[in-house]
Protein backbone atom coordinates (compact mmCIF):
# COMPACT_ATOMS: atom_id res chain seq x y z
CA UNK A 1 0.00 0.00 0.00
CA UNK A 2 1.68 3.46 -1.14
CA UNK A 3 2.13 5.89 1.85
CA UNK A 4 1.91 9.76 1.01
CA UNK A 5 2.86 12.28 3.23
CA UNK A 6 2.26 16.18 4.10
CA UNK A 7 3.73 18.51 6.21
CA UNK A 8 0.82 20.75 8.32
CA UNK A 9 1.50 23.60 10.48
CA UNK A 10 -0.09 23.76 14.34
CA UNK A 11 -1.21 26.75 15.76
CA UNK A 12 -0.27 26.69 19.04
CA UNK A 13 -1.69 29.80 21.80
CA UNK A 14 0.12 33.02 21.81
CA UNK A 15 1.80 32.67 24.93
CA UNK A 16 3.48 29.09 23.84
CA UNK A 17 4.46 31.15 20.50
CA UNK A 18 6.01 33.89 22.35
CA UNK A 19 8.60 30.98 24.31
CA UNK A 20 9.36 30.07 21.40
CA UNK A 21 11.08 32.63 19.57
CA UNK A 22 7.86 33.59 17.70
CA UNK A 23 8.37 30.66 15.70
CA UNK A 24 5.24 28.04 14.59
CA UNK A 25 6.27 24.22 14.24
CA UNK A 26 5.23 22.08 11.85
CA UNK A 27 5.00 17.64 12.30
CA UNK A 28 4.79 15.37 9.60
CA UNK A 29 1.56 13.32 9.40
CA UNK A 30 1.08 9.78 6.80
CA UNK A 31 -1.83 8.76 5.01
CA UNK A 32 -2.79 6.30 2.78
CA UNK A 33 -2.95 7.41 -0.64
CA UNK A 34 -6.23 8.27 -2.22
CA UNK A 35 -8.14 7.60 1.17
CA UNK A 36 -10.09 10.58 2.73
CA UNK A 37 -8.54 11.86 6.36
CA UNK A 38 -12.29 12.71 7.24
CA UNK A 39 -14.14 10.45 8.71
CA UNK A 40 -18.10 10.47 8.51
CA UNK A 41 -19.96 11.69 11.13
CA UNK A 42 -23.08 9.80 12.53
CA UNK A 43 -24.13 6.03 11.88
CA UNK A 44 -24.49 3.89 8.56
CA UNK A 45 -27.63 4.53 6.89
CA UNK A 46 -28.05 0.96 5.58
CA UNK A 47 -30.84 -1.17 5.70
CA UNK A 48 -30.44 -4.36 8.70
CA UNK A 49 -30.28 -7.52 6.64
CA UNK A 50 -33.92 -8.80 7.49
CA UNK A 51 -35.39 -5.84 5.46
CA UNK A 52 -33.08 -6.36 2.44
CA UNK A 53 -34.39 -7.63 -0.86
CA UNK A 54 -32.29 -9.11 -3.68
CA UNK A 55 -33.73 -8.51 -7.26
CA UNK A 56 -34.00 -12.76 -7.45
CA UNK A 57 -35.90 -12.88 -4.10
CA UNK A 58 -38.53 -9.68 -5.64
CA UNK A 59 -38.52 -12.13 -8.71
CA UNK A 60 -39.57 -15.17 -7.28
CA UNK A 61 -42.32 -13.60 -4.92
CA UNK A 62 -43.72 -11.61 -8.10
CA UNK A 63 -44.11 -15.34 -10.43
CA UNK A 64 -45.46 -16.91 -6.98
CA UNK A 65 -47.98 -13.88 -6.99
CA UNK A 66 -49.05 -13.84 -10.07
CA UNK A 67 -49.84 -18.25 -10.08
CA UNK A 68 -51.37 -17.58 -7.54
CA UNK A 69 -53.76 -15.00 -9.20
CA UNK A 70 -53.91 -17.36 -11.95
CA UNK A 71 -54.52 -20.57 -11.08
CA UNK A 72 -54.26 -20.48 -7.47
CA UNK A 73 -52.49 -21.61 -4.15
CA UNK A 74 -50.46 -24.70 -3.99
CA UNK A 75 -51.93 -28.15 -2.75
CA UNK A 76 -50.56 -31.78 -2.75
CA UNK A 77 -52.57 -34.61 -4.07
CA UNK A 78 -50.97 -37.67 -2.35
CA UNK A 79 -52.36 -41.24 -3.84
CA UNK A 80 -51.58 -44.26 -2.08
CA UNK A 81 -51.80 -48.14 -3.67
CA UNK A 82 -54.21 -50.42 -1.89
CA UNK A 83 -53.08 -52.90 -1.21
CA UNK A 84 -49.78 -51.46 0.06
CA UNK A 85 -47.21 -54.51 -1.51
CA UNK A 86 -46.89 -55.71 -4.50
CA UNK A 87 -44.98 -59.50 -5.22
CA UNK A 88 -42.79 -59.83 -7.73
CA UNK A 89 -42.44 -62.84 -9.20
CA UNK A 90 -41.10 -64.39 -12.16
CA UNK A 91 -42.71 -67.76 -14.44
CA UNK A 92 -42.53 -69.23 -17.77
CA UNK A 93 -46.30 -68.80 -18.14
CA UNK A 94 -46.33 -65.01 -18.35
CA UNK A 95 -44.11 -62.06 -18.09
CA UNK A 96 -45.56 -59.94 -14.96
CA UNK A 97 -43.55 -57.05 -15.12
CA UNK A 98 -45.60 -53.91 -15.03
CA UNK A 99 -47.81 -51.27 -13.07
CA UNK A 100 -49.90 -48.47 -14.13
CA UNK A 101 -50.31 -45.83 -11.36
CA UNK A 102 -53.17 -43.31 -12.63
CA UNK A 103 -52.51 -40.00 -12.34
CA UNK A 104 -55.58 -37.53 -14.10
CA UNK A 105 -58.04 -39.84 -12.23
CA UNK A 106 -56.13 -38.92 -8.69
CA UNK A 107 -56.58 -35.10 -9.96
CA UNK A 108 -59.52 -35.38 -11.03
CA UNK A 109 -60.89 -36.75 -7.35
CA UNK A 110 -59.07 -34.01 -5.87
CA UNK A 111 -60.86 -31.62 -7.38
CA UNK A 112 -63.97 -33.64 -6.80
CA UNK A 113 -63.44 -33.64 -3.12
CA UNK A 114 -61.87 -29.99 -2.42
CA UNK A 115 -64.14 -27.33 -0.85
CA UNK A 116 -64.55 -25.04 -3.56
CA UNK A 117 -67.90 -26.14 -4.03
CA UNK A 118 -69.74 -28.00 -7.04
CA UNK A 119 -69.84 -25.08 -9.14
CA UNK A 120 -66.09 -24.41 -9.38
CA UNK A 121 -65.80 -28.33 -9.90
CA UNK A 122 -67.77 -28.44 -12.91
CA UNK A 123 -65.79 -25.14 -14.24
CA UNK A 124 -62.66 -26.82 -13.92
CA UNK A 125 -61.54 -28.13 -17.20
CA UNK A 126 -57.85 -28.53 -16.74
CA UNK A 127 -55.27 -28.16 -13.69
CA UNK A 128 -52.12 -25.79 -12.71
CA UNK A 129 -49.55 -28.97 -12.20
CA UNK A 130 -45.88 -28.36 -10.90
CA UNK A 131 -44.87 -31.56 -10.83
CA UNK A 132 -45.48 -35.21 -9.94
CA UNK A 133 -43.44 -37.90 -7.45
CA UNK A 134 -43.43 -41.43 -7.55
CA UNK A 135 -41.81 -43.60 -4.33
CA UNK A 136 -41.86 -46.68 -3.44
CA UNK A 137 -39.39 -49.31 -1.76
CA UNK A 138 -38.06 -52.26 -3.51
CA UNK A 139 -37.14 -55.24 -1.81
CA UNK A 140 -35.08 -57.79 -3.77
CA UNK A 141 -33.20 -61.06 -3.23
CA UNK A 142 -31.29 -60.38 -6.80
CA UNK A 143 -30.17 -58.35 -8.95
CA UNK A 144 -33.52 -56.28 -11.42
CA UNK A 145 -33.64 -53.83 -13.77
CA UNK A 146 -35.94 -51.44 -13.64
CA UNK A 147 -37.76 -48.43 -16.06
CA UNK A 148 -40.28 -45.50 -14.60
CA UNK A 149 -41.66 -43.40 -17.40
CA UNK A 150 -44.13 -40.89 -16.77
CA UNK A 151 -46.26 -38.88 -19.73
CA UNK A 152 -49.53 -38.38 -21.34
CA UNK A 153 -51.85 -41.47 -23.20
CA UNK A 154 -52.03 -40.82 -26.65
CA UNK A 155 -55.63 -39.33 -27.57
CA UNK A 156 -58.38 -41.95 -27.96
CA UNK A 157 -56.22 -45.02 -27.13
CA UNK A 158 -58.48 -47.40 -25.34
CA UNK A 159 -57.18 -47.92 -21.75
CA UNK A 160 -59.11 -48.53 -18.34
CA UNK A 161 -59.83 -46.15 -15.84
CA UNK A 162 -58.80 -47.13 -12.52
CA UNK A 163 -61.32 -46.16 -9.61
CA UNK A 164 -59.51 -43.65 -6.90
CA UNK A 165 -61.21 -42.84 -3.73
CA UNK A 166 -61.00 -40.22 -1.09
CA UNK A 167 -58.98 -41.93 2.32
CA UNK A 168 -58.76 -39.00 4.84
CA UNK A 169 -56.89 -36.16 3.22
CA UNK A 170 -55.32 -38.27 0.69
CA UNK A 171 -56.52 -40.84 -2.10
CA UNK A 172 -56.03 -44.82 -2.76
CA UNK A 173 -56.57 -46.84 -5.95
CA UNK A 174 -57.16 -50.20 -6.19
CA UNK A 175 -53.72 -51.88 -7.18
CA UNK A 176 -54.46 -55.25 -7.75
CA UNK A 177 -54.43 -57.14 -10.82
CA UNK A 178 -57.37 -58.43 -13.25
CA UNK A 179 -56.90 -61.76 -11.21
CA UNK A 180 -57.66 -60.29 -7.98
CA UNK A 181 -54.28 -60.59 -7.15
CA UNK A 182 -51.56 -58.10 -5.07
CA UNK A 183 -49.17 -58.84 -7.99
CA UNK A 184 -47.80 -56.93 -11.34
CA UNK A 185 -49.20 -57.71 -14.62
CA UNK A 186 -48.44 -58.96 -17.93
CA UNK A 187 -47.45 -56.68 -21.24
CA UNK A 188 -51.37 -58.27 -22.39
CA UNK A 189 -53.04 -55.81 -19.61
CA UNK A 190 -55.19 -53.12 -21.53
CA UNK A 191 -53.68 -50.06 -19.31
CA UNK A 192 -49.62 -51.03 -19.73
CA UNK A 193 -50.41 -51.59 -23.43
CA UNK A 194 -52.18 -48.00 -23.82
CA UNK A 195 -49.05 -46.68 -21.86
CA UNK A 196 -46.22 -48.88 -23.49
CA UNK A 197 -47.39 -47.63 -26.89
CA UNK A 198 -47.70 -44.14 -25.67
CA UNK A 199 -44.48 -43.66 -24.39
CA UNK A 200 -41.85 -46.47 -26.30
CA UNK A 201 -41.34 -45.70 -30.66
CA UNK A 202 -39.48 -48.57 -30.27
CA UNK A 203 -39.41 -51.93 -28.00
CA UNK A 204 -36.75 -54.56 -27.02
CA UNK A 205 -35.88 -56.71 -30.08
CA UNK A 206 -35.71 -59.87 -28.10
CA UNK A 207 -38.48 -60.28 -25.50
CA UNK A 208 -40.56 -56.94 -27.11
CA UNK A 209 -40.35 -55.60 -23.50
CA UNK A 210 -39.77 -52.04 -22.92
CA UNK A 211 -36.56 -52.39 -21.35
CA UNK A 212 -33.58 -51.32 -24.00
CA UNK A 213 -36.12 -49.90 -25.43
CA UNK A 214 -37.01 -46.44 -27.28
CA UNK A 215 -38.86 -44.08 -25.58
CA UNK A 216 -40.67 -40.57 -26.84
CA UNK A 217 -38.60 -38.15 -25.17
CA UNK A 218 -40.80 -35.22 -27.00
CA UNK A 219 -44.06 -35.69 -25.04
CA UNK A 220 -42.16 -36.67 -21.88
CA UNK A 221 -41.20 -34.00 -19.16
CA UNK A 222 -37.68 -34.04 -17.70
CA UNK A 223 -37.11 -34.35 -13.86
CA UNK A 224 -35.00 -36.19 -11.42
CA UNK A 225 -34.52 -39.12 -9.42
CA UNK A 226 -33.35 -40.78 -6.26
CA UNK A 227 -32.16 -44.53 -5.67
CA UNK A 228 -30.53 -46.32 -3.51
CA UNK A 229 -28.28 -44.49 -0.22
CA UNK A 230 -26.34 -42.21 -2.79
CA UNK A 231 -27.63 -42.86 -6.22
CA UNK A 232 -29.21 -39.65 -8.42
CA UNK A 233 -29.15 -37.77 -11.09
CA UNK A 234 -31.44 -35.83 -14.01
CA UNK A 235 -33.26 -37.60 -16.46
CA UNK A 236 -35.43 -36.64 -19.86
CA UNK A 237 -38.45 -38.23 -19.17
CA UNK A 238 -37.49 -42.01 -18.40
CA UNK A 239 -36.00 -43.32 -15.56
CA UNK A 240 -33.79 -46.70 -16.30
CA UNK A 241 -32.47 -48.24 -13.17
CA UNK A 242 -30.69 -51.75 -12.39
CA UNK A 243 -30.10 -53.00 -9.02
CA UNK A 244 -26.78 -55.49 -8.58
CA UNK A 245 -25.70 -57.91 -6.01
CA UNK A 246 -27.91 -60.97 -4.42
CA UNK A 247 -29.29 -61.01 -0.95
CA UNK A 248 -28.51 -63.45 2.07
CA UNK A 249 -30.40 -66.61 1.61
CA UNK A 250 -31.59 -66.47 -1.75
CA UNK A 251 -33.72 -69.29 -3.00
CA UNK A 252 -36.96 -68.39 -0.65
CA UNK A 253 -37.50 -69.97 2.92
CA UNK A 254 -38.04 -67.66 6.34
CA UNK A 255 -34.12 -67.09 6.48
CA UNK A 256 -33.99 -64.88 2.92
CA UNK A 257 -32.95 -61.32 3.82
CA UNK A 258 -34.44 -59.14 1.34
CA UNK A 259 -32.13 -55.85 0.39
CA UNK A 260 -34.20 -52.66 0.31
CA UNK A 261 -33.77 -49.82 -2.19
CA UNK A 262 -35.55 -46.49 -2.00
CA UNK A 263 -36.57 -44.98 -5.39
CA UNK A 264 -38.06 -41.56 -5.87
CA UNK A 265 -38.64 -40.31 -9.80
CA UNK A 266 -39.74 -36.73 -9.94
CA UNK A 267 -40.98 -34.99 -13.55
CA UNK A 268 -41.71 -31.20 -13.48
CA UNK A 269 -44.55 -30.10 -15.71
CA UNK A 270 -45.12 -26.42 -14.71
CA UNK A 271 -48.09 -26.22 -16.61
CA UNK A 272 -51.71 -27.28 -17.12
CA UNK A 273 -53.48 -30.33 -17.12
CA UNK A 274 -56.75 -31.09 -18.89
CA UNK A 275 -58.86 -33.04 -16.55
CA UNK A 276 -62.47 -33.46 -18.10
CA UNK A 277 -61.72 -35.59 -21.36
CA UNK A 278 -59.88 -38.38 -19.93
CA UNK A 279 -59.92 -39.71 -24.00
CA UNK A 280 -57.38 -36.74 -24.04
CA UNK A 281 -54.03 -36.14 -22.58
CA UNK A 282 -54.57 -38.48 -19.38
CA UNK A 283 -51.06 -39.03 -17.66
CA UNK A 284 -50.33 -42.23 -15.93
CA UNK A 285 -46.80 -43.29 -14.43
CA UNK A 286 -46.01 -46.57 -15.98
CA UNK A 287 -43.52 -48.88 -13.59
CA UNK A 288 -41.18 -51.72 -14.88
CA UNK A 289 -39.16 -54.22 -13.44
CA UNK A 290 -37.45 -57.61 -13.77
CA UNK A 291 -34.85 -59.95 -12.38
CA UNK A 292 -31.75 -59.61 -14.49
CA UNK A 293 -28.37 -60.83 -14.63
CA UNK A 294 -25.73 -59.30 -17.17
CA UNK A 295 -28.67 -58.48 -19.35
CA UNK A 296 -30.24 -62.27 -19.31
CA UNK A 297 -33.11 -62.79 -16.81
CA UNK A 298 -31.89 -65.84 -14.84
CA UNK A 299 -33.88 -67.17 -12.41
CA UNK A 300 -35.74 -69.77 -13.76
CA UNK A 301 -38.37 -71.33 -11.20
CA UNK A 302 -38.28 -75.03 -10.02
CA UNK A 303 -38.90 -77.42 -12.56
CA UNK A 304 -42.70 -78.37 -13.01
CA UNK A 305 -43.61 -75.09 -11.53
CA UNK A 306 -45.91 -72.84 -13.76
CA UNK A 307 -46.09 -70.46 -10.27
CA UNK A 308 -43.06 -68.40 -10.41
CA UNK A 309 -41.00 -67.50 -8.20
CA UNK A 310 -41.19 -64.90 -5.94
CA UNK A 311 -38.16 -62.55 -5.80
CA UNK A 312 -39.00 -59.56 -4.06
CA UNK A 313 -41.76 -56.69 -3.65
CA UNK A 314 -43.15 -53.02 -4.23
CA UNK A 315 -43.90 -51.66 -0.58
CA UNK A 316 -45.00 -47.93 0.37
CA UNK A 317 -45.52 -47.17 -3.20
CA UNK A 318 -47.05 -43.28 -3.28
CA UNK A 319 -47.44 -40.94 -6.34
CA UNK A 320 -47.55 -36.90 -5.04
CA UNK A 321 -48.42 -34.51 -7.10
CA UNK A 322 -48.18 -30.73 -6.50
CA UNK A 323 -50.85 -28.63 -7.70
CA UNK A 324 -52.57 -25.11 -7.60
CA UNK A 325 -56.61 -24.79 -7.34
CA UNK A 326 -58.75 -22.67 -5.48
CA UNK A 327 -58.16 -19.08 -3.99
Amino acid sequence: MAYSYYRQRRYIPYVQYKRQSGRYTTRTRYSKKGVSKRTTKGKSKAKPAATRVSGTTMQSKLKELDLITKYGKPHKVVLKAEPGELLLSESPADRRYYHVVPVTEALMAYVNQAPEGPKMHAATKELYVTGVTLSLDLFRDCPVEMDIVCGPLASLIECPVKQVKAVGDDFAYNSLDDEGQAKLCGPEDKSVTAAASSFYSKFNSNDSSVFGGTVNSKILPNGNYAAGTNRKGTHTGRVSLQFKGFAQGRGGGPSVNFIKEPVRAFWRFDKTVPISDLSNGRYVILVAVRPECDGFTTLAPPKGSMQGRMYGAFRNMEMDASVRYGM
